[in-house]
């Protein structure tokens, strides 16, 4: 959970560790306190919000996404971010955005950018875009985006590409035959390996045997 409500009015409240606890009085932002363990509280303040220090993983799906060559794929993103731990961030973030919100603004944000990327691609491209390299971009957009909402960007990874079946298997297919002919290729590059370490050890022990025999035609004379 991002944040959650406290409607508790005591003289101290407990603050769980890894949270930021938003400080009310009359019922207006007071101010944020960062550290864990007992915060007082007179009867006109408290705790309103709890907001993670943690990092967020959220996850979600783009479908039907269009590749350069008009091959339409689905991909699977990973996107990391935190709360910035500033008293002005942690304000923006409970009071000028909902959860609810958040999660459209970022789905609709990451979708539009992950489709330029894709349509600057093609197929056989974006079938090799796993992970982060390809997202520094998108980062960066989303930090200015969501700067002043109290959000701070660290990790976009495209976690899945899905292609169609009638293109995928005729690719998976390509990539087994070509490890199987690597496999083959260094397989004879060991047999002959091999081949070639025997007539040298043949050629040196030939040559051995000869050494010696001169040794002893020299000795008898």
């Amino acid at each position: 959970m991002f944040m959650c409500k406290s409607d508790f009015l005591s003289y101290f409240l407990y603050r769980p560790e890894g949270t930021y606890a938003v400080i009310t009085k009359h019922g207006k932002f007071d101010h944020m306190k960062a550290s864990g363990g007992l915060v007082w509280c007179l009867p006109w303040t408290k705790i309103q919000f709890l907001v993670t220090q943690q990092n967020i993983v959220y996850r979600f799906p783009v479908r039907a996404c269009p590749t350069y060559d008009n091959i339409f794929v689905q991909l699977d993103i990973a996107v990391t971010f935190r709360c910035r731990p500033d008293t002005d961030s942690i304000f923006n973030f409970c009071y000028r955005i909902s959860i609810n919100q958040l999660n459209e603004q970022l789905e609709a944000a990451i979708t539009e950018r992950v489709r330029v990327l894709i349509r600057g691609k093609t197929h056989l491209e974006v079938y090799q875009i796993k992970g982060a390299t390809n997202t520094d971009g998108m980062k960066a957009f989303l930090n200015e985006m969501f700067e002043k909402k109290g959000l701070e960007f660290l990790d976009i990874i495209i976690t899945e590409v899905q292609l169609p079946e009638e293109i995928k298997v005729p690719l998976d297919l390509k990539a087994q035959f070509g490890s199987f002919n690597e496999t083959e290729k260094m397989q004879y590059n060991f047999e002959m390996r091999l081949i070639d370490d025997e007539e040298e050890l043949e050629a040196l022990r030939q040559r051995r045997y000869e050494q010696r025999d001169t040794i002893q035609e020299d000795f008898s004379r």
